[in-house]
């Protein structure tokens, strides 16, 4: 019952690496959807969650033990934000257990359209995790949704003069915030080698105090 046009990536970037102990926003990603359904109305419901089966079926977006992270009529563009509560701490955990999780977004009225994905697409752009699964190891402070270039357009009548058309389009995005990993430091070379150096001089000075060679032949 639906007619499905297109789904689009606006949005995908990583912001965050070991070395940036204190970066506010961890990730964004975000795509523009737009379709005909049947009937007149002037809303769309969003919602978005973490889903148990890559699987483009109803059912399994719904299922109960999955995270939700926003389910919301939308009336025009605006910003939601999910920082407390049930939901937000399973799904601070889905985004930081490590384990390359799908995310369902699903638009839906008199009908639905849907995407699914696992994290290392959403996050980082590649289904396989080469480049990054979740953001294991962060703290998550909030997850924002914005809503963008929302807008509705009456079609009138499909082919066969029974059902009524809309056509609808939106852009969301998600960004997440919180605090990235600790980075693990490693000591530069030159006091790496200053260290060496100075070892050296105290031994050759011990010997030399020793009345022996300041090194072997």
């Amino acid at each position: 019952m639906i007619r499905t046009m297109a789904a689009g990536l606006v949005g995908l970037c990583m912001l965050c690496s070991a070395g940036q102990a204190n970066a506010a926003l961890l990730g964004s990603f975000g795509y523009t959807l737009w379709g005909n359904h049947f009937g007149r109305y002037d809303s769309m419901n969003f919602e978005m969650r973490f889903a148990n089966q890559i699987q483009m079926e109803y059912r399994n977006f719904t299922e109960e033990s999955a995270p939700l992270f926003f389910d919301r009529d939308i009336y025009s563009d605006g910003v939601f934000v999910l920082d407390s509560g049930p939901n937000f701490l399973l799904v601070a955990n889905e985004f930081t257990n490590g384990i390359d999780s799908p995310i369902s977004v699903k638009v839906a009225r008199r009908g639905f359209s849907m995407v699914t994905a696992p994290e290392s697409y959403w996050l980082f752009g590649d289904i396989t995790g080469a480049n990054g699964i979740d953001l294991f190891g962060a703290s998550i402070d909030r997850i924002v949704l914005t809503i963008s270039d929302f807008a509705f357009e009456d079609r009138g009548m499909d082919s066969s003069g029974i059902n009524v058309l809309t056509a609808y389009t939106l852009t969301w995005q998600i960004d997440v915030f919180g605090t990235a990993p600790a980075a693990v430091s490693e000591p530069p070379a030159l006091a790496v080698l200053a260290t060496a150096l100075t070892g050296l001089g105290y031994m050759a000075w011990r010997r030399r105090k020793a009345g022996l060679p300041a090194a072997r032949p």
